[in-house]
């Protein structure tokens, strides 16, 4: 390997420097021709590589989080008790995760991930979910646990439309994401979440 200064002259190379836990790793090739290499006298690592390429973790996951909150209404019947009606303000995370970074080094623009979940609250907030067909016929229970798994499947919908729209161009960010994981809070202290087990990726043919 070149030294170290000649390296860091080279404006292909981009320089990270990594916690010296990394040290221990030792010097070890990296997918898209990047490479740890050790300085001995300080301790720590440089991460170096060709910044064009499409930068891997076989040993690791990359994750996004975004959060939203919404208020709404519902109505709830368990069993022979009595229907209530009570209210809920739901505070709204979705992480998205994945093994490989697109060639911008991002996983997805966490712009989009706002948006697509601001534009999901906007369809609960301040609304009666008993009124709203999604959960009718047959009727359910709007509980954390639905309503986290109706989030999940319009958020990872909003994101193969955003995929299709833009030709699977993995520039955009999305061409590597192998999970969607939503939890509803609905206090506190509780909360429940919704994913799916998705092998081939959010974006299987």
């Amino acid at each position: 390997l070149p030294p170290l200064p000649a390296m860091l002259k080279n404006p292909r190379c981009l320089t990270t420097l990594a916690s010296s836990t990394l040290a221990k790793t030792g010097g070890r090739h990296l997918s898209g021709h990047a490479f740890l290499r050790q300085n001995i006298g300080s301790g720590k690592v440089w991460l170096l590589g060709d910044s064009s390429k499409t930068f891997s973790s076989k040993a690791g996951v990359f994750c996004v989080g975004v959060q939203d909150r919404c208020m709404y209404s519902h109505t709830f019947k368990f069993g022979n008790d009595e229907p209530f009606t009570t209210g809920c303000t739901a505070v709204v995370d979705v992480r998205i995760s994945g093994r490989k970074l697109g060639p911008d080094d991002v996983l997805i623009d966490i712009c989009l991930a706002q948006q697509l979940l601001r534009d999901i609250m906007a369809a609960y907030d301040h609304k009666n979910l008993d009124a709203l067909a999604e959960f009718q016929n047959p009727r359910r229970n709007t509980t954390v646990e639905v309503m986290a798994q109706a989030i999940y499947r319009r958020f990872v919908e909003g994101l193969r439309q955003h995929h299709a729209a833009s030709n699977g161009d993995a520039s955009k960010g999305l061409g590597h994401i192998d999970k969607v994981e939503v939890i509803v809070k609905e206090s506190d202290v509780a909360y429940a979440g919704y994913y799916e087990d998705i092998p081939g990726g959010v974006f299987e043919e």
